[in-house]
């Protein structure tokens, strides 16, 4: 994006822009690489009954 920005200075101007993938709030989903939060979830391990369900 920095690369676009420089070719484009004095004809085109960034409106908005997003923040690298790792970065974010603490105890919130981070982006992952595309920009999307990723959904993914994994289950208790302590709990025994949750790892035979979905393990």
């Amino acid at each position: 994006m920095r690369q676009l920005s420089r070719q484009a200075y004095g004809v085109a101007a960034m409106r908005w822009g997003q923040a690298d993938f790792l970065s974010g709030p603490r105890g919130q989903t981070p982006r992952n690489l595309t920009g999307f939060k990723d959904s993914t979830n994994n289950p208790p391990i302590a709990k025994p009954e949750s790892m035979k369900e979905f393990v």
